[in-house]
């Protein structure tokens, strides 16, 4: 995962496990949970298009807004 911060990869090894399984049940869709497991990583990734936005929103104390 070239470029990938480490933060957000140690994050991701910690936490990936766990949060399949979360969404395997709460899906009941194997498949399903991993995509929207990807899908989640690659939003928090800050190359995403609109990362730079939800970082400055949430740096700001402002989550939800």
């Amino acid at each position: 995962m070239h470029g990938t911060p480490p933060c957000l990869l140690r994050a991701w090894s910690n936490h990936a496990p766990e949060l399949k399984r979360y969404l395997d049940h709460r899906l009941g869709d194997s498949d399903e949970a991993a995509d929207l497991l990807q899908d989640a990583f690659i939003k928090a990734h800050p190359a995403a298009p609109d990362h730079g936005a939800r970082r400055g929103r949430h740096a700001a104390g402002k989550r939800g807004e």
